[in-house]
């Protein structure tokens, strides 16, 4: 199955593209659930569980991170 967004070093390889955002309308997007874990298996066979079902005990915070890290999260 192929999609939309452009990866000219991908063109002719088998691959699997995992994206944060919609890059097209690939009707297989979807957003990940909270404490899901994918697994890309060496024949590129797309699977997943929810691992961590339940939220974290201590959310971090912007202001947990150091400079760099926080400023690449707003």
């Amino acid at each position: 199955m192929t999609s939309g967004p452009r990866a000219e070093a991908l063109a002719d390889l088998p691959s699997v593209v995992v994206a944060s955002e919609r890059l097209d309308e690939h009707p297989q997007w979807r957003l990940m659930l909270p404490g899901e874990l994918l697994r890309v298996g060496p024949d590129l066979r797309v699977t997943s569980q929810v691992a961590l079902p339940d939220p974290p005990a201590r959310p971090l915070a912007l202001a947990d991170l150091h400079a760099q890290a926080a400023a690449s999260q707003t």
